[in-house]
C-alpha cells in the first residue's frame, strides 16, 4: 500500500484574506497507484457538475465554487471525506489546523467564525459520504484525511519579513505540510504531487535547503513534470507539475478544502466591516477590489485603531 497526496493552494495573490495551503492524502494499492482516481471511483466521484446524480464533485476549485454559488460544493466534499461535522466555522477550521499547524489569530473580523453556522444537510451529507466510502473500498482505496497552514495577514506578514518574498513564504508552506505527511507515514511508500510553484522547473536545491537531513536526488525536471526522491528515514517521491489541481484526484480534494477555509474566513471578514458600514460591497480580497474595499473602511481602521498589518498583506 502506498499513501499518494495532493498539496495546493487558495489565496496567493489577495491583498486581504488568509493564504491556505492544504493537504489531502489517499492510501492506495501499489499497483493501481498511476491509475486515474476519477475512474476508479467513478460511481462515486466526478470533476464535474454536469450529471452529478448524488455523486461528490471533487475538481479545481475554481470550478466548484462561484460567489454566485456559493461554498456548498466545496463543503459537501470537503465535510464528505474527513468525516467532519462541525458544529461553527471556527470548529472547522480547528479540525483543520491541528497541532503545529497555522491557524487565525481571533481578530475582531474573525470573532463571527465561533458563531456561524455552515447550514448543511446532515443526511444528503452522511449517503454520499457512505456512497464514496464504499466505492474506496471496493478498490482497497482509503482516504488518510486533510489538514492546513491557514496564515491570516497577520502571520503571513511577519513571515514574509523572514523569507523576503512570496515564492518562497508558500514554498516553504509546501514543505512543512511534507516533513507532516513524512512525519504520520514513518514507514510507508509516499508519493506527493503540487502544483508548480510560481513556474518554477527546478526544485532540488530549494528541496535540499528544506531538507537538511534527507538525500535529495532528481528522478525527472522537464517541461511537464519536475520529479524528486527523498531519503532518509522516509522515502518520499515529490511531482510538481503544471495543473495538478486539474489533472490529479487528491490535489483536487486539497484545492476544495483551502478553498472552502478561505471563502469562509473572507466572508467573516466582509460580514464584520459590513456591520460597521451598512451598504459597504464585499470584497474577494484581490489586488484592485481589495484596495478599493480597504480605501472604503478607512474610517473604520481609524476609528477601532485596528493595526493595519494584521489586516492587510504588506505584498
Amino acid at each position: 500500500m502506498a499513501v499518494l497526496y495532493g498539496i495546493d493552494e487558495a489565496g496567493y495573490g489577495p491583498i486581504l484574506g488568509p493564504l491556505a495551503v492544504s493537504c489531502a492524502g489517499f492510501g492506495i494499492p501499489d499497483e493501481i497507484i498511476a491509475e486515474d482516481l476519477w475512474e476508479l471511483l467513478k460511481s462515486a466521484a466526478a470533476k464535474n457538475k454536469r450529471g452529478l446524480r448524488g455523486r461528490l464533485l471533487i475538481t479545481d476549485s475554481k470550478k466548484a465554487y462561484s460567489r454566485k454559488s456559493g461554498i456548498g460544493h466545496l463543503l459537501k466534499t470537503v465535510l464528505a471525506l474527513t468525516g467532519v461535522r462541525p458544529e461553527s466555522a471556527r470548529e472547522l477550521i480547528d479540525c483543520l489546523t491541528y497541532g503545529s499547524l497555522r491557524r487565525p489569530a481571533d481578530y475582531p473580523w474573525y470573532e463571527r467564525l465561533k458563531n456561524q453556522s455552515l447550514g448543511y444537510d446532515i443526511q444528503d451529507l452522511s449517503i454520499s459520504s457512505e456512497v464514496f466510502s464504499r466505492e474506496c473500498q471496493k478498490n482497497n482505496i482509503e482516504f488518510i484525511g486533510a489538514s492546513a497552514e491557514l496564515l491570516d495577514a497577520g502571520t503571513y506578514n511577519d513571515l514574509i519579513q523572514s523569507v523576503q518574498n512570496k515564492s518562497s513564504l508558500l514554498f516553504t508552506l509546501v514543505c512543512r505540510l511534507i516533513a507532516l505527511i513524512a512525519k504520520n507515514h514513518p514507514k510507508e511508500k509516499i508519493q506527493i504531487i503540487a502544483d508548480r510553484q510560481g513556474g518554477r522547473a527546478h526544485y532540488s536545491r530549494p528541496l535540499a535547503k528544506m531538507f537538511p537531513y534527507m538525500d535529495v536526488a532528481v528522478i525527472k525536471e522537464s517541461e511537464n513534470i519536475s520529479s524528486y526522491l527523498l531519503k532518509g528515514g522516509s522515502e518520499i517521491k515529490i511531482h510538481f507539475t503544471a495543473k495538478a489541481d486539474q489533472r490529479f484526484l487528491p490535489v483536487s480534494a486539497s484545492s476544495m478544502v483551502c478553498k472552502l477555509l478561505r471563502e469562509i474566513m473572507i466572508q467573516s471578514l466582509n460580514d464584520f466591516f459590513i456591520a460597521e458600514m451598512p451598504g459597504l460591497s464585499p470584497t474577494a480580497g484581490y489586488w484592485q477590489d481589495g484596495l478599493r474595499f480597504i480605501s472604503e473602511i478607512e474610517p473604520i481602521i481609524e476609528n477601532k485603531q485596528i493595526d493595519r498589518t494584521r489586516l492587510v498583506r504588506t505584498r
